[in-house]
């Protein structure tokens, strides 16, 4: 008989085959076995271990404890606005704010990031004349 033949016909007997501890098998009532299924069980026991566990999901990894969790790729401990490093003593409150899309802010910057840019700008005569410039520039190559 085959692995598969063999689960089959545990199954129709109402019994459950899982592997446990690396390369146990256990039988789930083993009182419902035959005697020639259990020698079967006996005999294919490698086949039958390989094919359960070719068939059992990945095991996810055990989440490492508190405190020592590093993420991929490592959350960003400097502002994305100022390039400061933030710091953030125990205790307290969080002196930046995380944005949906990952990046960390410290709260003044994350409030100018937030405004309306063409209402707190200063004005720029010297970038007008050089956009000005430009703009004449092209004008006379087209012409």
């Amino acid at each position: 008989m085959t692995a598969r033949a063999i689960l089959e016909a545990a199954a129709t007997l109402g019994v459950g085959l899982r592997v446990i501890s690396g390369y146990r098998l256990l039988a789930e009532p083993a009182s419902r076995l035959t005697d020639e299924l259990r020698a079967e069980i006996r005999a294919r026991k490698p086949e039958i271990v390989d094919f359960l566990l070719a068939q059992a999901p990945p095991e996810l990894p055990v989440p490492p404890k508190r405190g020592r969790y590093v993420p991929s790729p490592p959350i960003p401990t400097v502002c994305s606005w100022c390039r400061i490093p933030v710091t953030t003593p125990p205790g307290t409150l969080p002196l930046a704010r995380r944005t949906a899309c990952g990046d960390l802010l410290h709260a003044k910057c994350w409030a100018e990031s937030t405004r309306d840019p063409g209402g707190h700008q200063p004005a720029t005569p010297g970038l007008n004349a050089a956009i000005a410039r430009i703009n004449a520039e092209h004008e006379r190559e087209r012409a």
